[in-house]
Protein backbone atom coordinates (compact mmCIF):
# COMPACT_ATOMS: atom_id res chain seq x y z
CA UNK A 1 0.00 0.00 0.00
CA UNK A 2 2.71 2.22 0.48
CA UNK A 3 3.99 1.92 -3.20
CA UNK A 4 0.79 3.25 -4.67
CA UNK A 5 0.60 6.44 -2.20
CA UNK A 6 -3.08 5.30 -1.74
CA UNK A 7 -4.81 5.78 1.37
CA UNK A 8 -5.03 2.60 3.80
CA UNK A 9 -8.61 3.46 3.84
CA UNK A 10 -9.00 1.50 0.54
CA UNK A 11 -7.47 -1.40 2.16
CA UNK A 12 -10.91 -3.23 2.36
CA UNK A 13 -12.55 -5.43 1.44
CA UNK A 14 -14.95 -2.74 -0.25
CA UNK A 15 -12.36 -1.19 -1.49
CA UNK A 16 -8.74 -2.96 -3.42
CA UNK A 17 -8.06 -5.35 -1.06
CA UNK A 18 -8.30 -9.06 -2.21
CA UNK A 19 -7.31 -11.67 -0.16
CA UNK A 20 -5.05 -9.96 2.09
CA UNK A 21 -3.10 -8.18 -1.38
CA UNK A 22 -3.72 -5.16 -3.15
CA UNK A 23 -5.75 -5.97 -6.47
CA UNK A 24 -5.08 -3.63 -9.52
CA UNK A 25 -7.59 -5.23 -11.04
CA UNK A 26 -10.40 -4.63 -8.77
CA UNK A 27 -9.56 -1.11 -8.64
CA UNK A 28 -10.11 -0.67 -12.15
CA UNK A 29 -13.19 -2.51 -11.69
CA UNK A 30 -14.30 -0.09 -8.60
CA UNK A 31 -13.29 3.02 -10.27
CA UNK A 32 -14.40 3.24 -14.08
CA UNK A 33 -16.85 4.77 -15.45
CA UNK A 34 -17.92 1.96 -18.29
CA UNK A 35 -16.12 -1.78 -17.72
CA UNK A 36 -15.80 -3.74 -21.39
CA UNK A 37 -14.83 -6.80 -22.17
CA UNK A 38 -14.49 -8.47 -25.67
CA UNK A 39 -17.92 -10.14 -25.85
CA UNK A 40 -21.42 -10.31 -24.98
CA UNK A 41 -21.62 -13.58 -23.92
CA UNK A 42 -18.25 -13.50 -22.04
CA UNK A 43 -19.64 -9.92 -20.30
CA UNK A 44 -23.00 -12.26 -18.96
CA UNK A 45 -20.49 -15.40 -17.93
CA UNK A 46 -17.48 -13.15 -15.57
CA UNK A 47 -20.84 -12.45 -13.40
CA UNK A 48 -20.94 -16.26 -12.50
CA UNK A 49 -18.76 -17.72 -10.14
CA UNK A 50 -16.94 -20.01 -11.69
CA UNK A 51 -15.56 -17.53 -14.67
CA UNK A 52 -15.57 -14.46 -12.60
CA UNK A 53 -12.06 -15.71 -10.23
CA UNK A 54 -13.14 -13.87 -7.36
CA UNK A 55 -14.33 -10.53 -8.86
CA UNK A 56 -17.69 -11.59 -9.82
CA UNK A 57 -19.93 -10.33 -7.02
CA UNK A 58 -18.11 -6.87 -7.86
CA UNK A 59 -18.65 -7.15 -11.51
CA UNK A 60 -22.37 -8.07 -10.23
CA UNK A 61 -22.69 -4.53 -8.84
CA UNK A 62 -21.62 -3.23 -11.54
CA UNK A 63 -23.37 -4.90 -14.27
CA UNK A 64 -24.97 -1.87 -15.22
CA UNK A 65 -21.61 -0.50 -16.16
CA UNK A 66 -20.37 -3.71 -18.00
CA UNK A 67 -20.66 -4.19 -21.70
CA UNK A 68 -18.95 -6.53 -24.23
CA UNK A 69 -17.68 -5.63 -27.64
CA UNK A 70 -16.53 -8.39 -29.96
CA UNK A 71 -12.57 -8.00 -30.99
CA UNK A 72 -12.16 -7.65 -35.13
CA UNK A 73 -9.70 -8.69 -37.82
CA UNK A 74 -7.57 -7.07 -40.39
CA UNK A 75 -9.65 -7.71 -43.35
CA UNK A 76 -6.12 -6.45 -45.24
CA UNK A 77 -4.52 -9.30 -43.40
CA UNK A 78 -6.86 -11.79 -43.73
CA UNK A 79 -8.05 -12.26 -46.95
CA UNK A 80 -8.30 -15.30 -48.83
CA UNK A 81 -8.78 -13.37 -52.37
CA UNK A 82 -5.43 -11.72 -52.00
CA UNK A 83 -3.33 -14.13 -49.64
CA UNK A 84 -0.14 -14.18 -50.56
CA UNK A 85 0.70 -16.96 -47.99
CA UNK A 86 -1.74 -19.33 -49.83
CA UNK A 87 -1.25 -21.48 -52.73
CA UNK A 88 -4.46 -20.30 -54.56
CA UNK A 89 -6.45 -16.96 -53.97
CA UNK A 90 -10.46 -17.41 -53.95
CA UNK A 91 -13.65 -15.68 -52.88
CA UNK A 92 -16.91 -16.21 -51.81
CA UNK A 93 -18.44 -15.64 -55.33
CA UNK A 94 -15.51 -18.39 -56.43
CA UNK A 95 -14.37 -20.69 -54.17
CA UNK A 96 -12.77 -23.18 -56.93
CA UNK A 97 -9.12 -21.91 -55.32
CA UNK A 98 -9.91 -23.62 -51.77
CA UNK A 99 -9.64 -27.22 -53.24
CA UNK A 100 -6.06 -26.28 -54.28
CA UNK A 101 -5.11 -24.97 -50.70
CA UNK A 102 -6.72 -28.25 -49.58
CA UNK A 103 -4.22 -30.31 -51.43
CA UNK A 104 -1.30 -28.77 -51.20
CA UNK A 105 -1.76 -28.38 -46.99
CA UNK A 106 -2.46 -32.18 -47.33
CA UNK A 107 0.91 -32.74 -49.40
CA UNK A 108 3.10 -30.79 -47.24
CA UNK A 109 1.64 -31.44 -43.64
CA UNK A 110 1.69 -35.58 -44.49
CA UNK A 111 4.61 -36.09 -46.99
CA UNK A 112 3.14 -39.56 -48.41
CA UNK A 113 1.64 -39.98 -51.93
CA UNK A 114 -1.44 -41.86 -50.80
CA UNK A 115 -2.60 -39.37 -49.03
CA UNK A 116 -3.56 -37.13 -51.57
CA UNK A 117 -6.96 -39.55 -51.58
CA UNK A 118 -7.45 -37.75 -48.34
CA UNK A 119 -8.52 -34.57 -50.52
CA UNK A 120 -12.21 -36.38 -49.92
CA UNK A 121 -12.34 -36.73 -46.50
CA UNK A 122 -12.45 -34.22 -44.21
CA UNK A 123 -9.89 -32.08 -43.14
CA UNK A 124 -9.71 -30.27 -39.18
CA UNK A 125 -7.28 -27.19 -38.61
CA UNK A 126 -6.35 -25.99 -35.19
CA UNK A 127 -4.11 -22.82 -34.66
CA UNK A 128 -3.84 -22.40 -30.98
CA UNK A 129 -2.03 -22.35 -27.98
CA UNK A 130 -1.93 -25.51 -26.50
CA UNK A 131 -3.70 -25.15 -23.05
CA UNK A 132 -6.28 -26.64 -20.99
CA UNK A 133 -8.51 -23.13 -21.51
CA UNK A 134 -8.01 -24.10 -25.69
CA UNK A 135 -9.36 -27.76 -25.00
CA UNK A 136 -6.53 -29.23 -25.53
CA UNK A 137 -7.85 -32.10 -23.13
CA UNK A 138 -10.58 -33.02 -25.13
CA UNK A 139 -8.94 -32.89 -28.12
CA UNK A 140 -6.45 -35.84 -26.78
CA UNK A 141 -8.63 -37.89 -25.45
CA UNK A 142 -10.75 -38.15 -28.56
CA UNK A 143 -8.05 -38.70 -31.09
CA UNK A 144 -8.16 -42.38 -31.43
CA UNK A 145 -11.60 -41.87 -31.96
CA UNK A 146 -11.72 -39.10 -34.19
CA UNK A 147 -8.65 -40.24 -36.38
CA UNK A 148 -10.49 -43.63 -36.96
CA UNK A 149 -13.20 -42.34 -38.27
CA UNK A 150 -10.75 -41.36 -41.56
CA UNK A 151 -10.30 -37.75 -41.29
CA UNK A 152 -7.00 -35.49 -41.35
CA UNK A 153 -6.20 -33.08 -37.98
CA UNK A 154 -3.30 -30.26 -38.64
CA UNK A 155 -2.52 -28.62 -35.45
CA UNK A 156 0.02 -25.54 -35.13
CA UNK A 157 0.71 -23.96 -31.52
CA UNK A 158 2.63 -23.60 -28.40
CA UNK A 159 1.95 -24.10 -25.05
CA UNK A 160 2.36 -26.37 -22.32
CA UNK A 161 4.95 -28.96 -22.47
CA UNK A 162 2.41 -32.07 -21.55
CA UNK A 163 0.51 -31.02 -24.50
CA UNK A 164 3.43 -30.71 -26.27
CA UNK A 165 4.72 -34.11 -25.48
CA UNK A 166 1.32 -35.78 -25.54
CA UNK A 167 0.55 -34.53 -28.96
CA UNK A 168 4.40 -35.64 -30.58
CA UNK A 169 3.32 -39.37 -28.98
CA UNK A 170 -0.26 -39.88 -30.42
CA UNK A 171 1.66 -38.12 -34.13
CA UNK A 172 4.25 -41.21 -34.20
CA UNK A 173 1.55 -43.71 -34.02
CA UNK A 174 -0.82 -41.23 -36.79
CA UNK A 175 1.64 -39.70 -39.11
CA UNK A 176 -0.64 -40.38 -42.62
CA UNK A 177 -3.53 -38.86 -40.38
CA UNK A 178 -2.06 -36.59 -37.32
CA UNK A 179 0.36 -33.10 -38.53
CA UNK A 180 1.87 -31.24 -35.11
CA UNK A 181 4.08 -28.25 -35.22
CA UNK A 182 4.83 -27.05 -32.66
CA UNK A 183 5.48 -23.07 -32.27
CA UNK A 184 4.20 -20.72 -34.69
CA UNK A 185 4.52 -20.30 -38.19
CA UNK A 186 2.99 -17.57 -40.01
CA UNK A 187 2.77 -19.01 -43.91
CA UNK A 188 1.16 -22.34 -41.61
CA UNK A 189 -1.24 -20.20 -40.01
CA UNK A 190 -2.67 -18.87 -43.56
CA UNK A 191 -2.08 -21.99 -45.38
CA UNK A 192 -4.70 -23.93 -42.62
CA UNK A 193 -7.18 -21.80 -42.41
CA UNK A 194 -7.48 -21.70 -46.14
CA UNK A 195 -6.92 -25.44 -46.64
CA UNK A 196 -9.23 -27.09 -43.85
CA UNK A 197 -12.44 -27.98 -44.10
CA UNK A 198 -13.31 -27.27 -40.41
CA UNK A 199 -11.48 -25.36 -37.75
CA UNK A 200 -11.79 -26.61 -33.99
CA UNK A 201 -11.89 -24.61 -31.09
CA UNK A 202 -12.99 -26.75 -28.31
CA UNK A 203 -12.30 -23.87 -25.53
CA UNK A 204 -13.16 -24.28 -22.08
CA UNK A 205 -13.72 -20.59 -21.94
CA UNK A 206 -13.25 -18.21 -24.96
CA UNK A 207 -13.61 -14.13 -23.87
CA UNK A 208 -13.43 -13.28 -28.07
CA UNK A 209 -11.43 -15.48 -30.23
CA UNK A 210 -9.71 -14.97 -33.23
CA UNK A 211 -9.77 -18.49 -34.71
CA UNK A 212 -13.13 -18.66 -35.89
CA UNK A 213 -13.63 -14.87 -36.87
CA UNK A 214 -10.31 -15.80 -39.46
CA UNK A 215 -12.01 -19.14 -40.26
CA UNK A 216 -15.31 -18.35 -41.37
CA UNK A 217 -13.62 -15.59 -43.36
CA UNK A 218 -11.99 -18.71 -45.40
CA UNK A 219 -14.71 -20.38 -45.58
CA UNK A 220 -13.73 -23.16 -43.16
CA UNK A 221 -16.52 -24.04 -40.87
CA UNK A 222 -16.34 -23.70 -37.27
CA UNK A 223 -16.67 -26.44 -34.30
CA UNK A 224 -16.48 -25.15 -31.27
CA UNK A 225 -18.13 -24.98 -27.83
CA UNK A 226 -20.56 -22.46 -27.02
CA UNK A 227 -18.77 -19.91 -24.61
CA UNK A 228 -17.81 -16.56 -24.87
CA UNK A 229 -17.44 -14.54 -28.29
CA UNK A 230 -17.61 -18.23 -29.92
CA UNK A 231 -21.71 -18.25 -29.19
CA UNK A 232 -21.46 -14.68 -30.30
CA UNK A 233 -20.02 -15.19 -33.58
CA UNK A 234 -20.99 -18.69 -34.58
CA UNK A 235 -24.25 -19.27 -35.70
CA UNK A 236 -24.95 -23.19 -35.00
CA UNK A 237 -26.30 -24.76 -37.95
CA UNK A 238 -29.72 -26.00 -38.04
CA UNK A 239 -30.84 -29.01 -39.61
CA UNK A 240 -34.66 -28.10 -40.31
CA UNK A 241 -33.36 -24.62 -42.44
CA UNK A 242 -30.05 -25.98 -43.42
CA UNK A 243 -28.49 -22.39 -42.26
CA UNK A 244 -25.86 -21.70 -39.82
CA UNK A 245 -21.90 -20.33 -39.84
CA UNK A 246 -20.31 -23.81 -37.73
CA UNK A 247 -21.28 -26.27 -35.53
CA UNK A 248 -21.60 -25.87 -31.27
CA UNK A 249 -21.71 -27.66 -28.76
CA UNK A 250 -21.96 -26.97 -25.02
CA UNK A 251 -21.24 -29.74 -22.35
CA UNK A 252 -17.47 -29.07 -21.83
CA UNK A 253 -16.65 -33.07 -22.13
CA UNK A 254 -15.32 -35.23 -25.43
CA UNK A 255 -18.73 -36.85 -25.87
CA UNK A 256 -20.04 -33.29 -26.78
CA UNK A 257 -17.11 -32.19 -29.19
CA UNK A 258 -17.08 -35.64 -30.58
CA UNK A 259 -21.05 -35.27 -31.22
CA UNK A 260 -20.29 -32.10 -32.65
CA UNK A 261 -18.00 -33.08 -35.17
CA UNK A 262 -20.50 -36.17 -36.55
CA UNK A 263 -22.98 -33.42 -37.00
CA UNK A 264 -20.32 -31.75 -39.36
CA UNK A 265 -18.93 -34.41 -41.14
CA UNK A 266 -22.74 -35.18 -41.82
CA UNK A 267 -23.05 -32.24 -43.66
CA UNK A 268 -19.52 -32.59 -45.03
CA UNK A 269 -20.94 -35.58 -47.19
CA UNK A 270 -23.56 -32.76 -48.42
CA UNK A 271 -22.15 -30.52 -50.87
CA UNK A 272 -24.88 -28.23 -51.23
CA UNK A 273 -25.48 -28.14 -47.52
CA UNK A 274 -21.38 -27.34 -46.87
CA UNK A 275 -21.43 -24.50 -49.27
CA UNK A 276 -24.12 -22.73 -48.06
CA UNK A 277 -22.53 -22.93 -44.67
CA UNK A 278 -19.14 -21.80 -46.23
CA UNK A 279 -20.76 -18.99 -48.28
CA UNK A 280 -22.73 -17.92 -45.37
CA UNK A 281 -19.12 -17.77 -42.94
CA UNK A 282 -17.77 -16.08 -45.87
CA UNK A 283 -20.50 -12.98 -46.09
CA UNK A 284 -20.18 -12.56 -41.83
CA UNK A 285 -19.04 -9.11 -41.23
CA UNK A 286 -15.85 -9.11 -38.09
CA UNK A 287 -14.10 -6.08 -39.81
CA UNK A 288 -12.36 -3.55 -36.75
CA UNK A 289 -14.70 -0.57 -38.12
CA UNK A 290 -17.48 -2.22 -36.44
CA UNK A 291 -16.12 -3.04 -33.12
CA UNK A 292 -14.85 0.35 -33.03
CA UNK A 293 -17.83 2.09 -33.73
CA UNK A 294 -19.26 0.48 -30.77
CA UNK A 295 -16.33 1.58 -28.47
CA UNK A 296 -16.97 4.87 -29.48
CA UNK A 297 -20.49 4.95 -28.46
CA UNK A 298 -19.33 3.71 -24.95
CA UNK A 299 -16.33 6.16 -25.02
CA UNK A 300 -19.21 8.60 -25.40
CA UNK A 301 -21.45 7.53 -22.75
CA UNK A 302 -18.55 7.31 -20.27
CA UNK A 303 -18.09 10.87 -21.46
CA UNK A 304 -21.68 11.53 -20.34
CA UNK A 305 -21.77 9.83 -17.41
CA UNK A 306 -18.93 11.54 -15.46
CA UNK A 307 -19.22 8.82 -12.68
CA UNK A 308 -18.27 10.31 -8.98
CA UNK A 309 -15.44 9.09 -7.62
CA UNK A 310 -16.35 6.37 -4.68
CA UNK A 311 -13.53 7.62 -2.56
CA UNK A 312 -12.43 10.84 -2.14
CA UNK A 313 -8.83 9.16 -1.38
CA UNK A 314 -7.99 8.13 -5.19
CA UNK A 315 -5.04 9.88 -7.00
Amino acid sequence: MPVTNLSRELFTPEGIEFYGKVNFLKAGLLSADILSTVSVTYAREILDEEQGFGLDGLLRKRADSLFGVINGIDYDEWDPAADRFIPANYSRSDASGKSVCKSELLKSQFKTSKNLAARDMPLIGMVTRLSEQKGLDLVIDSMPGLLSCGVRLVVLGKGDKRYHKSLAEISAHYRDKLSVTIGFDEKLAHRIYAGSDFFLMPSKYEPCGLGQLISERYGSIPVARGTGGLADTIRDFEPLTSRGTGFLFSDYTPYAMRDALKRAFCVYTDDGKKKRMMQEGMKMEFSWRKSALRYIELYRAALRKKRPRRHSSWT
